[in-house]
């Protein structure tokens, strides 16, 4: 869907690169794609770091060396009148690049467009003790403009903090990092983190099997697409743990594999940066235990793969192999999760805090109270009724920044185009939600505030915008609730889930 996680500044744009073909290379290494045409090859290198270089050799052993410094970009074009195979070198120090293509295979007299994105790496950084396992069920959420040094503002993105250590990690031995900034996510399923924030001394063994084949995985969120390996750690969260788990590493390459498989890339842009994605990593706590339970029994494309060096392969996977919600192996409180963040005023504010709570009915702090429980569907949808129209592809989703919704009658805004901003603002409208099946049901009012009218604000409690045929009840829809998430197959409160409640 194209609202999670949705830029609030503008809606990035990726229309120039049809299709992705992803190379990613390590410190101080290089590795290639090879693309056949006859035309022109245009480079253009955006972040790569000092003193590095990218490298395009043609068949005929003539280079185009294309170099900058800093963040700068640098466009350069080669050609060549006959048909040629050019292979794109990265040649980074302390970087991991990625070259993505539009084109591959053989274009007759067509021009190749190629670009190289170098993401500087965390390289060895201090590693913190093992945490202790107190019990303690909750930690704190705070939303603010993003990561320190991101280029673009966020906005509405819940973000918490994960410690991950190797897997049966013992005593207080300095093995683990803390990762801040890890966008809190009901609307997927399990932790991802960006290889260009981990520190290369953090050892999480690959979750192959048996000295096996690497595992890669594929995916797809609503404005782009994680791309990395599968690997193993122990997850720390408030004084829970959740051990031996399969996560996302973003950026990484799985079995030193040099292209992301093309059934993945085109399906969107490969996000492995942290302004691409707005955040450190995703941590998925929503309905379910899996990122993919049919992958379980067969391979799908554009999922997980097996991985070598000469390429990826669609694979099925083990239980112990799926990217999984981590709250689901706590020892306690794996039912699902409870989110707070408080009320504030429309017209938005500069940070807000609140709180995640893990478990649901497990003890005096996540009751379920006066809340009433509306179940979905086996995909985790359930329906919502405004202007009279109905649709049972509607789901709560703190991934997304705004109310997402078709209204044809309100206006979009000048500036994010992606976004409403009503003629008269704040707009009040009101829908009905509904468990999936039809009851029990409850009118929700919200408010539609004009997004180019809330200026440095961070935090926006009425903002809104197209969907295409959904509702998405984003993360407005959470503040001065309590909004529980049941996992699949869990009992939670006396009820057994999947469900959302509030």
């Amino acid at each position: 869907m194209f609202s999670k996680r949705q830029s609030f500044i503008c809606a990035r744009t990726f229309a120039l690169w049809i299709a992705v073909v992803a190379v990613m290379t390590g410190c101080g290494g290089g590795s290639s794609q090879t693309i056949s045409g006859q035309g022109n090859i245009s480079v253009s290198v955006i972040g790569l770091p000092a003193n590095t270089s990218v490298v395009l050799q043609n068949n005929g052993g003539n280079n185009l060396t294309v170099s900058a410094n800093g963040t700068s970009s640098f466009n350069g074009v080669y050609s060549r009148g006959l048909p040629y195979a050019i292979t794109v070198s990265t040649q980074p120090a302390g970087a991991t690049c990625t070259v993505t293509s539009n084109s591959s295979g053989v274009i007759p007299n067509a021009a190749i467009l190629v670009a190289v994105t170098c993401i500087q790496n965390a390289g060895i950084g201090t590693l913190v003790p093992v945490p202790s396992v107190t019990g303690i069920n909750h930690i704190p959420i705070t939303l603010d403009a993003g990561p320190p040094g991101i280029a673009t503002r966020q906005i509405n993105v819940p973000y918490v903090s994960v410690t991950v250590c190797p897997p049966n990690s013992s005593g207080v031995t300095p093995a683990c990092q803390t990762i801040d900034h890890v966008q809190l996510d009901t609307g997927s399923t399990g932790l991802r983190l960006l290889n260009s924030v981990l520190y290369s001394n953090l050892n999480l063994p690959s979750a192959n099997t048996s000295g096996g084949p690497a595992m890669g995985e594929c995916t797809t969120f609503g404005i782009g697409v994680t791309w990395g390996s599968v690997v193993l750690a122990d997850i720390y969260l408030g004084g829970e743990v959740a051990s031996n788990v399969p996560i996302q590493n973003i950026g990484a390459q799985p079995g030193g594999v040099t292209a992301v498989p093309a059934d993945c890339s085109n399906t969107g842009a490969i996000q492995i940066t942290q302004d691409a994605l707005g955040a450190n990593g995703i941590l998925g706590v929503g309905l379910f235990i899996n990122d993919c339970d049919l992958c379980l029994s067969q391979a799908v494309p554009a999922t997980y793969y097996t991985c070598y060096a000469s390429g990826c392969t669609n694979s099925a996977v083990t239980q112990s192999q799926v990217v999984q919600n981590p709250v689901a192996s706590f020892a306690n409180d794996k039912n699902g999760v409870l989110i707070q963040l408080p009320a504030f005023a429309s017209s938005g504010a500069n940070a807000l805090s609140g709180t995640l709570t893990f478990g649901i009915g497990t003890s005096t702090n996540n009751l379920l109270g006066s809340a009433v429980v509306y179940a979905t569907d086996p995909y985790g949808n359930f329906i919502t009724t405004y202007n009279t129209v109905s649709t049972s592809q509607s789901f709560v989703d703190s991934g997304s920044n705004a109310l997402f919704f078709d209204d044809a009658t309100i206006r979009l805004c000048t500036v994010s185009t992606w976004a409403y901003c009503p003629a008269v603002s704040p707009l009040s409208l009101n829908a009905t939600t509904a468990a999936a099946t039809g009851l029990p049901s409850i009118l929700v009012p919200f408010n539609i505030v004009g997004v180019d009218q809330l200026g440095s604000s961070v935090v926006a409690a009425s903002i809104g915008g197209p969907a295409g045929g959904y509702f998405d009840w984003g993360l407005p829809f959470f503040f001065g609730r309590s909004v529980y998430t049941a996992i699949s197959g869990r009992f939670a409160g006396g009820s057994l889930g999947p469900y959302f409640a509030y």
